[in-house]
């Protein structure tokens, strides 16, 4: 069963075990917001790590310390395989750089070609 969620600086789509995030254009993400989506996720999913995530950064302006702390943390709690979704090569270089920093506890992956992204996913599902 396909759920839409709806939040102030996303929109989230669970279908199956698959769950798209598209930020939405010009926003910066809090730790608020962080938790916002994790808490949507915790009423919309199963609950068990057996999810793959494409996240959409492409049009979000920033992200605050915090919130990637936060997702870092908690990622791992539903969440298996993560792809998130760049603009370009110069996203994708400071991307590599945050993961090497902050650990995220889901095995994840930088793409600036989102059916690339997709192939990954599915292969890990």
């Amino acid at each position: 069963m396909k759920k839409e969620i709806d939040l102030p600086k996303m929109e989230i789509t669970i279908d199956g075990y698959f769950i798209v995030v598209k930020y939405k254009k010009n926003v910066t993400i809090e730790r608020d917001d962080a938790e916002l989506f994790t808490q949507s996720l915790y009423e919309n999913t199963f609950n068990e790590c057996k999810y793959v995530q494409l996240s959409d950064v492409r049009e979000m302006t920033t992200m605050s310390r915090e919130a990637r702390d936060y997702f870092a943390e908690k990622g791992g709690q539903i969440v298996k395989y993560s792809a998130i979704l760049l603009n370009d090569g110069i996203q994708k270089t400071l991307a590599n750089m945050f993961s090497m920093f902050s650990k995220p506890k889901v095995e994840t992956k930088y793409f600036t070609n989102e059916k690339n992204a997709i192939d990954w996913l599915n292969a890990n599902l």
